[in-house]
């Protein structure tokens, strides 16, 4: 957990998690799939030490007039002198701007959890009893789009001593949003519970990760003599993104070294170029793109470029809106001088020389909220 992901959608945002979320997808097998978040050890996490009073670095409340501090605190749930846990002080007291905290990790999960392989989400927790009294209902989630996803949560009594495990599933399938999560969300409303929370107390909270199922083994051999398929290569998408600097271009489709930037602009690092050998670019239903730079530094760096529509033109399509829609074949002969017009523009004005062109992204989903057609 070292740097906070930009809000979705960014299409360089995009494109890098996407690439990220493939590396992390073709890890090769271990024995136990775990991610970890936070143990809140006292050396902490990155450059913040949570033994000299850091952990306010990391973890701080978004929103919500019941959160009073967090600390960092010995007390945890292996009673291990060299552990500790986060401590996060709470009044439900007065008026209902006190009704409810949203504690966040503020650096955001990088890379992010992959909601594929990191099937589920656990915790310990407990409370130290105060003045409060009731049962609270404590979420845990991500962030989407500055909103919050919760993925699950728990009933926990705030006059409970005992510490509590927290072991919530997480679904993609259910759940696009938890494909990648990029923030975590620890949450209490107290008037969701009955009766209403009232008074103070503080929630401890220890040993946070993500936990996949143990990869099966197999007896897989490779014999590289025998070719079944050939693989033209490797590649992704930079649909709706503008301009690169070189060092992003190189990033990507080169084997150079060089110093790329975070996302927030605060942290540099180092790269060996993954080389990257298609691109993909998007369509604009005009006829153009505003992708040109990307593609020319991909093709100058060695790879192929191919081009695909979204949808048509509106006046193409029934009905005449640009997201979704079907395709009205009376204009075949209009399209296809459209696209390929864009061939022949994106040659003779920058030179690139495409590879292929597609004649629609997913053209069997049945989408409305974006450019799309069937």
């Amino acid at each position: 957990m070292k740097y906070r992901a930009c809000p979705k959608p960014l299409p360089l945002a995009g494109f890098i998690l996407a690439l990220l979320g493939v590396l992390n997808f073709i890890q090769p097998a271990r024995a136990q799939i775990v991610q970890v978040i936070d143990n809140f050890n006292p050396s902490g996490v990155g450059p913040y030490n949570y033994q000299n009073g850091q952990i306010t670095n990391v973890w701080g409340n978004w929103f919500g007039g019941a959160f009073v501090s967090l600390a960092w605190s010995t007390n945890n749930v292996s009673n291990n002198a060299n552990a500790g846990s986060m401590q996060i002080s709470l009044d439900f007291t007065g008026s209902s701007g006190n009704s409810q905290f949203e504690v966040y990790d503020l650096n955001g999960i990088y890379p992010p959890v992959n909601g594929l392989a990191y099937t589920s989400f656990q915790c310990y927790v407990r409370f130290i009893p105060g003045t409060a009294t009731g049962t609270a209902y404590l979420q845990f989630g991500d962030e989407d789009n500055g909103g919050q996803d919760y993925f699950g949560g728990i009933n926990i009594s705030v006059t409970s001593t005992n510490w509590v495990s927290v072991n919530l599933p997480i679904n993609p399938a259910s759940d696009p949003n938890l494909t990648n999560i990029y923030t975590l969300l620890i949450h209490i409303y107290g008037p969701s519970s009955s009766p209403a929370l009232s008074g103070t107390c503080t929630l401890c909270v220890d040993n946070i990760q993500f936990t996949g199922p143990t990869p099966a083994t197999t007896n897989c051999v490779v014999n590289w003599s025998n070719v079944y398929q050939r693989i033209d290569g490797f590649g992704a998408s930079s649909a709706w993104d503008g301009n690169w600097t070189t060092n992003q271009a190189n990033m990507f489709f080169g084997t150079n070294t060089g110093t790329g930037t975070t996302f927030d602009g605060k942290t540099n690092f180092s790269f060996n170029g993954v080389g990257l050998s298609l691109l993909r670019n998007h369509i604009i239903p005009g006829g153009t793109t505003a992708e040109y730079s990307i593609m020319e530094w991909a093709q100058a760096l060695g790879a192929r470029v191919w081009s695909t529509p979204w949808t048509p033109p509106a006046a193409y399509k029934s009905p005449q809106e640009l997201d979704g829609g079907s395709f009205v074949s009376a204009n075949n002969q209009a399209y296809a001088n459209q696209l390929a017009a864009y061939v022949v523009n994106v040659k003779s004005d920058y030179n690139v020389n495409l590879y292929a062109i597609s004649v629609q992204n997913e053209p069997d989903a049945a989408v409305t909220s974006y450019e799309a057609c069937t």
